[in-house]
């Protein structure tokens, strides 16, 4: 008799409130799939994780991390529909080609290291043969970092003009080899000079054009950051002898 009643009932709700009926319906439907958009956002994060994302592209890994923290946050606020795009444009991130791309760049060290563990090694007592080169005869200058000048008490700076790219080559060998260089070997002026920043060319006859750029210090809005840019006239130059 119970089960008739709840039939009768279940009929009548049906044929009284159809779109009620059928609006829940969707509500759940679309709520199952925000679930499913989640799992397969906390999927494509915890593979970003083991391949280490964060630190081989920080800026996809951050844009990544934000939507699914706004997923989240959608779902847990019953917006189901926000979560299913916020998870489409994270799965766009992490694109199927990119995801192959990086295990393809994984491959290849890990095959490098490989390779590189098969090499047999020399004997130390071999690097000590008559008429054979010393093992590294790279020397480096120490680097004593500056230390905090207050430009009151110090107010002339000077820089050199020369550029100097040996560092940057150097460093680039070391990490090619999968090594770490010697700090010292670190110039951090000669990495910047590496590149070419296309800094306007001076005007008429004058040999040297300057710029000037003032910003905020991100760790201190009342310490500043002044950039100083410098250029000079081209001039052919011929092959340039090794700098290092």
């Amino acid at each position: 008799m119970k089960k008739h009643i709840l039939i009768v009932l279940f009929f009548v709700f049906m044929v009284s409130s159809p779109a009620l009926f059928a609006q829940e319906l969707f509500n759940a439907v679309e709520k199952l799939e925000a679930e499913a958009a989640i799992a397969e956002a906390e999927t494509l994060m915890a593979w970003a994780d083991n391949n280490s994302i964060d630190r081989q592209f920080p800026y996809v890994y951050r844009q990544a991390a934000a939507l699914f923290e706004a997923a989240k946050i959608a779902f847990a606020n019953d917006k189901y529909e926000a979560v299913i795009k916020l998870v489409v444009q994270l799965q766009a991130l992490y694109s199927d080609s990119f995801m192959a791309s990086v295990m393809a760049v994984r491959a290849a060290a890990d095959s490098a290291v490989r390779m590189m563990a098969m090499v047999p090694t020399m004997p130390s007592k071999a690097y000590s043969a008559p008429g054979f080169p010393a093992f590294n005869t790279s020397e480096y200058s120490r680097i004593h970092e500056n230390g905090f000048l207050p430009t009151l008490d110090n107010p002339v700076s000077t820089f050199s003009i020369d550029v100097d790219t040996a560092s940057y080559a150097n460093v680039r060998g070391y990490l090619n080899r999968y090594a770490l260089p010697p700090k010292d070997a670190v110039r951090t002026e000669e990495l910047i000079n590496y590149f070419n920043y296309s800094y306007l060319a001076p005007e008429g006859k004058d040999p040297v054009a300057a710029g000037f750029a003032l910003s905020q210090a991100p760790w201190d809005p009342k310490h500043n950051f002044r950039r100083l840019t410098s250029s000079f006239s081209s001039i052919l130059q011929g092959p340039c002898p090794a700098s290092h």
